[in-house]
């Protein structure tokens, strides 16, 4: 005589209708939160152009040189001054002009070819921008101006790594500058790596209210 165990088989039934349920719920969850992955990041990815399209330039001089008359400085410091002054006014065919003049008084002028470099990028020549930023480097490798801003244009060609180890050495350099953090925190962003993003963004915004400038500050809260 065969015994049939009723129930069994709706139980095994339930079991797989539940580890269904629990797959489907999970797998609305996983999309929901690629979902809103993809917006942060696509919002993100829009900011890339504004945050990176402000270079660091030098500090023009007090008072700014509006000519090469002046002996208290060399010819090269003169120039470089004198280009400094009309990168900071947006003039920046007249600020290469000046640029050029000082690196061929001095080769070893670290500052003129990063500001060079910035002028030939806001005038849409990455490549010259790239040679410069390079050169600047070479010349000074404790110039964190200049790898914030070949971080900078390495994160405009997506080159997220090379951006982040610059970000990384002029951090190092400067562990106050505020757009080096918040920049690294876009790259880190953009990659996908979310955790540092919003560490780099944190500390970003932190150094902006102690350096009270609320338009960063504003710009990186935007963000989180």
């Amino acid at each position: 005589m065969t015994t049939i165990i009723m129930g069994s088989q709706p139980r095994q039934h339930s079991a797989r209708t539940n580890s269904i349920k629990t797959n489907s719920v999970r797998t609305r969850a996983g999309e929901r939160a690629r979902q809103s992955l993809a917006v942060v990041l696509g919002a993100i990815a829009t900011m890339v152009p504004i945050i990176t399209a402000v270079p660091a330039l030098g500090n023009i001089p007090n008072p700014p040189t509006e000519s090469i008359g002046d002996t208290s400085t060399t010819p090269a410091q003169a120039h470089y001054e004198a280009g400094l002054t009309y990168a900071h006014r947006g003039s920046y065919v007249r600020a290469i002009t000046e640029f050029d003049e000082a690196i061929r008084l001095d080769p070893n002028l670290s500052q003129a070819f990063q500001d060079r470099g910035s002028s030939h990028l806001a005038l849409g020549n990455p490549v010259a921008a790239m040679g410069d930023y390079n050169r600047a480097i070479r010349l000074a490798p404790d110039n964190s101006n200049a790898y914030y801003n070949r971080g900078n244009l390495n994160l405009q060609l997506e080159r997220y790594s090379r951006a982040i180890a610059d970000y990384d050495r002029a951090i190092s350099l400067n562990d106050s500058d505020a757009a080096a953090w918040q920049n690294r925190a876009l790259a880190h962003a953009t990659t996908g790596d979310l955790e540092r993003a919003v560490n780099g963004f944190q500390q970003a915004a932190r150094l902006y209210q102690l350096q009270n400038n609320p338009e960063g500050y504003k710009q990186v809260l935007a963000i989180l």
